[in-house]
């Protein structure tokens, strides 16, 4: 072996070492900033939900009232309407000369 190719054998060694080492903190980087982007996420939520209703009664917005009794009433049998049936199931014989009964 010529010092060429001893040299060329520690470069792609050091090239290989530097690599795990880049990979290893840039994995411990996008950790981190994926943890303090979900402090950050969870706490601007927080404050959205805190200052929603406020916000929504400056613009005047006007929430649907509450359905009545009666509506809810009519709700229900529709839905008792659509749902299956359920099926009866039913035996048939065939009697001596072959035929069903």
């Amino acid at each position: 072996m010529n010092y060429t190719e001893i040299a060329i054998l520690c470069l792609l060694v050091g090239s290989l070492v530097l690599q795990v080492i880049l990979a290893r903190t840039i994995g411990q980087l996008v950790t981190q900033g994926v943890g303090h982007l979900d402090q950050s996420l969870a706490a601007a939520l927080t404050e959205t939900m805190k200052t929603l209703p406020d916000a929504l009664q400056d613009m005047s917005i006007d929430l649907p009232e509450p359905p009545n009794p009666i509506q809810a009433l009519i709700f229900q049998l529709i839905q008792d309407k659509m749902k299956p049936a359920a099926l009866e199931v039913k035996e048939v014989l065939r009697d001596e000369g072959g035929k069903f009964s």
